[in-house]
């Protein structure tokens, strides 16, 4: 089931890697990619924090996909917001 789980990281970090390595760096965008990453991993650090001592490996591996979902979804918005995507 972890394994399952952390399938679905492979979508999320392709979509966050294209909208921030592929875009937002070359647009020079470098503060608000840095602040997208820290603000997530702070979320990542305390969902694992948090999931792990009620699931286990599966906890860890769902706060890793939530994260990487997160870091996504920001960029996304950000994209957005500036009128990029």
């Amino acid at each position: 089931p972890t394994a399952q789980i952390l399938g679905l990281c492979m979508v999320f970090t392709a979509i966050s890697n294209s909208l921030g390595i592929q875009l937002m760096l070359p647009l020079n965008m470098d503060r608000a990619f840095s602040a997208i990453l820290s603000v997530c991993a702070g979320f990542g650090v305390l969902g694992v924090w948090l999931l792990c001592p009620l699931w286990k490996e599966d906890g860890a591996a769902v706060a890793v996909v939530a994260t990487e979902a997160l870091v996504a979804i920001m960029m996304a918005g950000y994209l957005r917001h500036r009128k990029v995507i």
